[in-house]
């Protein structure tokens, strides 16, 4: 119980690496007119489990990046490098249905790129709405409701990497000090199997370069290991239909100051949208102004 106790305190210790929290002072979320309605009316951001986002290696390109760079991470044959091999590919197998389980809500360092209009709009014209948010201030304005009060997992905002190298730079730094614990401590199965889950955990900051163009934040929700129990939150697991996939999601409350100003897409005329957006706004959203509600740049017709 000793062990379990002082790696517990081991395992908590490693964090997420320093560089995803180079923040801008606003992110900004994309979403569809339904989207931007949820949002008005109910103060809540959408969180969607990761295995079912838009790239389809998420949750697997940490993965595969360790595995074709293992002797990279782990130079000398040992039986912790062997086990660590099983256990990427045991993850690698279930990742859909492991209980480990990461929500994350998507934003972008660009308030106004066609690119995104495409991506998140969800409707034909790209038609939808950017939505302003102070990103120093988003982790601790986000309420979840956490099954244990004395135990909450984190909630993490930080940008995407999209290098390989920079990703392969901090993986090494993580492996490494899994290594020095297990040349301590022994165990090398049950080091090599968390190592993996942590990983996972920064893996969630990883993207593939191809999209870069996103220029992503993320904010997400981190699990946090007491004994051998991962705790994580009780907001109710509901589901969205997208091209015929049912996609889990959570739907966790905000506070209102915390969003700072609503873009509107191109093709939308902007002095009508911009009313109805002061109107659906007012109740909960009455600091917003009208400089705060702008017009796309992006001079396309449809």
């Amino acid at each position: 119980m000793d062990f379990i106790q002082e790696f517990c305190k081991f395992y908590n210790a490693i964090g997420i690496n320093e560089k995803i929290y180079e923040l801008p002072e606003y992110v900004y979320h994309y979403t569809s007119s339904g989207g931007a309605k949820g949002i008005f009316e109910n103060t809540t951001l959408r969180f969607t489990d990761r295995c079912f986002l838009n790239d389809e290696s998420e949750g697997q390109h940490v993965l595969s990046l360790c595995k074709k760079n293992i002797d990279f991470l782990i130079p000398e044959e040992s039986q912790f490098k062997t086990r660590f091999l099983y256990h990427l590919d045991a993850k690698r197998d279930v990742v859909l249905n492991d209980s480990f389980r990461v929500y994350q809500c998507s934003f972008s360092s660009n308030p106004d790129s066609l690119c995104m209009w495409n991506y998140y709009t969800k409707s034909n014209g790209v038609k939808g709405y950017s939505m302003r948010f102070n990103a120093a201030e988003l982790p601790g304005k986000v309420l979840p409701e956490y099954e244990r009060e004395d135990a909450k997992p984190r909630m993490i905002i930080g940008k995407v990497i999209y290098n390989e190298e920079e990703q392969l730079a901090i993986l090494k730094e993580i492996v490494d000090k899994f290594v020095d614990y297990e040349n301590k401590h022994g165990h090398y199965d049950f080091i090599a199997s968390y190592a993996v889950r942590k990983i996972l955990q920064q893996g969630t900051f990883f993207k593939k370069s191809c999209f870069e163009i996103e220029e992503e934040y993320r904010l997400v929700i981190t699990l946090y290991l007491d004994g051998k129990e991962f705790v994580g939150i009780k907001n109710k697991v509901c589901f969205m239909e997208r091209n015929d996939i049912f996609i889990p999601y959570v739907d966790i409350n905000f506070e209102s100051d915390v969003l700072t100003g609503v873009t509107i897409s191109p093709t939308l005329d902007s002095e009508t949208t911009r009313l109805s957006i002061k109107l659906i706004s007012q109740k909960k959203f009455s600091h917003l102004k009208d400089d705060d509600i702008r017009a796309s740049e992006i001079p396309v017709r449809y």
